[in-house]
């Protein structure tokens, strides 16, 4: 069973690199400032009250 984290900020500021993160699944959580780089992404799936989103330095924010 995978590890559940909830109601934590010990990620906060983190810096994940090189790790397979296949499946992880992100709920209720306040992401402001996130940035993705060099990643694969397949089977995504985003729900939520987006401000602003840039995907390949293009704006794609409705």
């Amino acid at each position: 069973m995978p590890a559940v984290y909830a109601q934590s900020d010990q990620f906060r500021g983190a810096r994940i690199h090189l790790c397979d993160l296949a499946g992880l699944e992100i709920r209720d959580c306040e992401v402001s400032g996130l940035k993705d780089r060099g990643l694969l992404w397949g089977d995504v799936h985003l729900g939520g009250a987006f401000e602003r989103v840039v995907v390949n330095d293009v704006d794609v924010t409705g």
